[in-house]
Formats: structure tokens, C-alpha cells, sequence
């Protein structure tokens, strides 16, 4: 039998093998090694090690207590589970996975599965609120929402004396009119989706949702408590309220308590209001002269030589305080907020004002 032999530097059949078998085969050769030598030597075979699966359990939570709803993904895997209504979560995994915990307005968290009961505590990520929009059934990134959506945080309120919430708004969102009249008492109006031939006063309003309750009255509400306001314009944005979201939806969101020590925080102001812009009017001694000059002249039975201003006669320079006192708490099971309203508005209209007192009070409890 003719041997045949392979020199060093190239590559056997067995050794091609190896390389094929992704390193399994294990044997030695020596230069110029004789094939049957080679068979006769038979590689053995490593058994790959297998990974360890394990039940990974834990709790994701926020500075305010278990955050349902949030994400855990296994890294690079498509295997994942969302938190239940208590935070907590189980998820199999292999040892020493990277798991990878998000949720939507909070800065994602890695932890090792190791085996043991995970604790996880999400922060609140500033960048990613920014881009979080109510959108009447919920939240969602402003990347992804199709309507018409204009989103006003508390440093882009109008500053004044400011009788209704709405009049926050005024001059701040693209086609929604607020016109209002020198009586405090007198509800501003609101234009939100166009004029109607139709639908007139409150039949023009757009509807609002108040801290998730719809169809609640915008007048119970403090300016002073609400944090943001979301207005929903077109029909994709308003969908979800039917028939009662024709001219517009406005959603409006109150301050909640923050995990800690109770706070306690008033915030107050006085103003002045008075007329702006009175309409230019003739007097009596400028309407005399006027009428010489044009050769006419008033009934002699009409002039009782008056001369006054109507619009000073009727009008007068207001003057406003309003006072607002807030309790906010939360022990991480239970939370409560309690604040009082008191707005006086003397307005610009004689006889009219506006003396007005609001309570509130929210309490919830975690009984998990």
C-alpha cells in the first residue's frame, strides 16, 4: 500500500474537518505525518457546555412605588416580559444574561441575571418626558403621533390675572381662539376646530378631560394647580371621545404628590387691571365746534350741557389677589394632594366681581 504523506504548512483532511466541526476534534500531529497514522490516532470529540437556564424574578419600581407595565428584555433576544400591576416580573433567561429594564419617560437600567431577586429603580429621564404627548387614550412619543397635538407646560402660561384655566392658553396654540369680556364672572370663549353658523356659546367649547376624568368642568380647576395641558385638534387625535370630541378635545394634568416628606407651598399674587384701549370719542366742546364748522347745530332740547365719558363712567381700575396653599404627600403607599383656592377680582366693570373659593383634594392607595 503507497503511502502518502503532507507535508507542513498544508492542511490534512482531519485537520479540515477540525476546523469544520468548530474546534470539537482534538488530536496532535507532527510534520510529514503518514495518513494512516492519523486515522489510526482518533480525534476525540469535546462536548460543547451548555448554558445554564434559571427563573429570573425581581420588582421594577419608580421614586413613587411599582411601576407596572415596564419592559425587561433579555439582551440581544427577543425573549422579554413586561412588569404586572404590582411591578413585579419572571422572566427565563441563561445565567449572567444582560437584562435590559425600560419604560417610556424613565432612563433604561441593565442588571446581570445572576440568579438572585432583582430590585430595580428607574429614574425619571427629563429628555424623554419632552417627547411623551397625551394623546386621549394614553401616552405616546411624539415621533409616532399622527395628529394634530400641541403640548403647554406651566413656563409658557400667560401671567396675569387669569379667572378661567383657558385663559392660560390664550395666544399659545395654532387655531385656538379665547376672547373674553370685562366681567369676571363671565366664562371666556373658546373656539378650538372653527366658527360655526350652527353651534353657538357652549355648543362651540371643546370638550375636557381633567386628570384622566372626562368631561369634567375646566371651572373647578385652580390655575394654579395644573402642570401641562394637551390640546388633541383633529379627528385622529380626538377618536377615542366620539361625538363629544366635534370641536376639540383639551386635556389637563394637576400636580401629584412626589415620594418624601409632605410639602407644603403657597403661591400668591395681587394685580391691576384697567382698560387698554378706550375707543377715541368726541367732547361735548369738540362736538360743538365740529358741528359749527359743518354750519349744523344740536336740538336745543338735547343739550343740557353734559359733558361726560361714558367709558370712564362705566369703568374703573380693578384691583385682584388670589392665594393659593398646597399639601402634597406621598409615604410610597399612599398619596394625597389638598390645596385651596381663593381669587378676588374686583374687574373692570363697575358692579361686577368675582369672589371665589376652590377645594380639592385627591387621595390614592397602593394596597399591594
Amino acid at each position: 500500500m503507497k503511502k502518502q504523506f503532507y507535508p507542513s504548512g498544508k492542511t490534512s483532511p482531519l485537520r479540515l474537518a477540525a476546523l469544520l466541526c468548530g474546534g470539537l476534534l482534538s488530536f496532535t500531529t507532527a510534520q510529514a505525518t503518514p495518513l494512516g497514522k492519523l486515522i489510526a490516532a482518533r480525534p476525540s470529540v469535546q462536548p460543547a457546555a451548555l448554558a445554564e437556564e434559571i427563573t429570573v424574578t425581581g420588582t421594577i419600581r419608580d421614586q413613587n412605588g411599582p411601576l407596572p407595565g415596564a419592559s425587561v428584555v433579555v439582551k440581544n433576544t427577543t425573549r422579554g416580559t413586561t412588569a404586572d400591576a404590582h411591578g413585579k416580573f419572571r422572566l427565563q433567561a441563561n445565567r449572567n444574561d444582560v437584562l435590559i429594564f425600560s419604560m417610556i419617560g424613565y432612563q433604561s437600567r441593565e442588571r446581570i441575571a445572576d440568579g438572585s431577586e432583582i430590585e430595580v429603580t428607574m429614574e425619571v429621564s427629563a429628555e424623554k418626558l419632552s417627547e411623551v404627548v397625551v394623546v386621549g387614550y394614553g401616552a405616546a412619543t411624539r415621533s409616532n403621533v399622527t395628529g394634530a397635538i400641541t403640548s403647554v407646560k406651566p413656563s409658557e402660561f400667560n401671567a396675569g390675572v387669569n379667572n378661567s384655566p383657558d385663559q392660560l392658553l390664550q395666544g399659545k396654540v395654532a387655531g385656538l381662539n379665547i376672547s373674553r369680556s370685562g366681567d369676571p364672572n363671565a366664562n371666556p370663549a373658546i373656539i378650538l376646530r372653527g366658527p360655526s353658523t350652527l353651534r353657538t356659546g357652549a355648543a362651540q367649547e371643546p370638550f375636557y378631560v381633567i386628570d384622566g376624568v372626562p368631561g369634567a368642568s375646566i371651572q373647578v380647576v385652580a390655575p394654579s394647580d395644573i402642570v401641562s395641558i394637551d390640546v388633541l385638534k383633529d379627528a385622529s387625535a380626538t377618536a377615542i371621545y366620539g361625538s363629544r370630541a366635534a370641536n376639540g378635545v383639551i386635556i389637563v394634568t394637576t400636580r401629584r404628590a412626589k415620594a418624601g416628606e409632605p410639602v407644603i407651598s403657597y403661591n400668591g399674587y395681587a394685580a391691576v387691571e384697567n382698560v387698554s384701549n378706550q375707543i377715541q370719542m368726541l367732547s361735548a366742546g369738540e362736538l360743538g365746534e365740529y358741528l359749527a364748522a359743518n354750519n349744523k347745530s344740536v336740538n336745543p332740547q338735547d343739550d343740557d350741557g353734559a359733558d361726560n365719558n361714558w367709558q370712564n363712567e362705566v369703568s374703573r381700575t380693578g384691583i385682584s389677589h388670589n392665594h393659593n396653599i398646597a399639601l402634597l404627600a406621598n409615604s410610597g403607599k399612599t398619596s394625597y394632594e389638598a390645596s385651596v383656592n381663593y381669587l378676588n377680582n374686583q374687574g373692570i366693570i363697575k358692579g361686577s366681581a368675582l369672589d371665589r373659593l376652590i377645594l380639592r383634594g385627591r387621595v390614592e392607595q397602593n394596597f399591594t
